[in-house]
């Protein structure tokens, strides 16, 4: 998993909060729970390198958004494109069949949220 897809799916997570409130199996719930202290720890090694590499071309990580000089986009591009060590704990597909009846129905936005941690039969 990538940095970018570290940071994309904590946001994907961040924006379906309520995801967090359902009632899901304790497997959905635990293994969640884990992925999201793995995630952000990628994302703080992630943030802790992007502010490095802002100190030493002396750009404010705040500012990130104007005009940023060439060299120092490559190396956040190549920042982003590098793996983060994240072991994502997986849960099979047809535990979320179960959702709807004793549990709490998943929307559209909450699978994509959950999906990073899925097992593929593909």
């Amino acid at each position: 998993m990538t940095n970018l897809k570290v940071i994309n799916t904590i946001q994907a997570i961040n924006n379906n909060s309520d995801l967090l409130k359902k009632k899901l199996p304790i497997k959905v719930l635990f293994a969640l729970k884990r992925n999201i202290s793995k995630l952000n720890s990628a994302a703080d090694d992630y943030r802790n390198t992007l502010a490095t590499l802002c100190e030493q071309h002396d750009v404010d990580p705040a500012e990130l958004n104007g005009g940023i000089k060439p060299e120092l986009m490559t190396e956040i591009n190549a920042l982003l494109a590098e793996d983060a060590d994240v072991v994502v704990a997986k849960i099979p597909v047809d535990i979320l069949e179960q959702c709807g009846d004793t549990y709490d129905a998943l929307n559209y936005a909450e699978l994509e949220a959950l999906e990073f941690m899925l097992e593929d039969d593909e």
